[in-house]
């Protein structure tokens, strides 16, 4: 195959992935009613969390980090944009703080753990396939980095 075709071939393919979906050029993310960026030390240690998990797995998360607070969305717990460093957490997924918390809310604490992992995997480039935390948060799956983070 001479080498233009291919190059014509590979320009093709490349401009239907990015123009048929909302991938390569997509508009900066926004949701209404976003608050923040947060900077709680809960978020700090997520942030320690998730690029200790990535890490391990040989992929390097775009940096800085923000963390956005949205209002409740039924159709997701969090977003993450894609090839970006912004992430937004649903309201109700953010355990209420007060004293106590800590010891009292493991299983609110897991569970934001895990979706904030997801979440940066959206960042780091990653869709909902590949990795175990991509295409199967809610299912059987913990990790062991959550589940220590939560009993802290």
């Amino acid at each position: 195959m001479n080498k233009y075709y291919f190059i014509a071939i590979v320009a093709s393919i490349v401009s239907l992935l990015c123009f048929g979906s909302a991938g390569c050029f997509a508009e900066p993310l926004n949701i209404e009613g976003q608050r923040g960026p947060l900077t709680t030390p809960q978020f700090t240690e997520l942030e320690t969390v998730a690029e200790e998990y990535w890490a391990y797995r040989g992929v390097t998360l775009p940096l800085p980090v923000e963390v956005y607070a949205a209002p409740d969305d039924p159709e997701a717990a969090g977003r993450g944009e894609v090839g970006g460093n912004r992430l937004w957490i649903m309201e109700p997924y953010i355990p209420v703080r007060h004293p106590g918390w800590r010891e009292e809310r493991y299983w609110e604490k897991l569970e934001l753990c895990l979706i904030y992992l997801h979440e940066r995997g959206h960042n780091a480039g990653y869709g909902h396939e590949t990795f175990q935390i991509m295409y199967d948060p809610w299912g059987t799956y913990k990790t062991p980095k959550c589940e220590r983070w939560a009993q802290q």
